[in-house]
């Protein structure tokens, strides 16, 4: 099963995006990301193996060492295929790109390497809104998303690991300690 490092945001934000998940959902066009265990996030890394407890307490000093700090979506955008991905799309900063590169390099003794999406230079930071879209439905999907109140600014709060698919949420740890 993979395993993806991601950044969460504040509980206000979390609440406006999962609200946006719910519209696709009712929409018809996603079903994916409207789970309980899935929370709104931003992933830094994806692996196919990781020692979970070696990982752990990297990110949990990680944690303890990055404060909190603002992040805004301006955009909405589309990762194309034969089943597409809508996600909102960050203002790309450089503490963004820090904090990216440094877990990959704080992880790269912790698991297999990580997707190649998801290594810096390649990388395209995003929050998924839906997934496994039919093709048919992407005009709809960009609609709904496009109707969310732009911009989104929140606060980046925690940093976990979930496993995924099923979903199943490991740890999380609020930065600042």
């Amino acid at each position: 099963m993979p395993f993806a490092v991601q950044l969460f945001f504040d509980s206000t934000h979390e609440l406006i995006i999962q609200n946006a998940q719910e519209e696709l959902a009712k929409g018809g066009v996603s079903f994916s990301t409207l789970d309980s265990a899935v929370r709104p996030s931003l992933s830094l890394a994806l692996y196919d193996d990781l020692d979970i407890t070696a990982c752990v307490g990297k990110l949990k000093v990680f944690a303890e060492m990055f404060s909190p700090f603002a992040l805004t979506f301006s955009c909405l955008g589309i990762f194309p295929g034969g089943k597409a991905v809508v996600y909102l799309a960050p203002n790309v900063n450089q503490k963004l790109l820090d904090i990216h590169a440094y877990i990959h390099q704080l992880l790269k003794d912790s698991g297999t390497s990580s997707s190649m999406n998801y290594i810096p230079g390649y990388w395209i930071p995003h929050c998924t809104l839906a997934l496994d879209i039919d093709p048919n439905l992407t005009a709809r999907a960009i609609e709904i998303g496009l109707s969310m109140p732009f911009p989104v600014h929140c606060q980046v709060e925690e940093i976990g690991v979930v496993e995924c698919w099923p979903v199943k949420h490991l740890c999380s740890f609020g930065l600042g300690g």
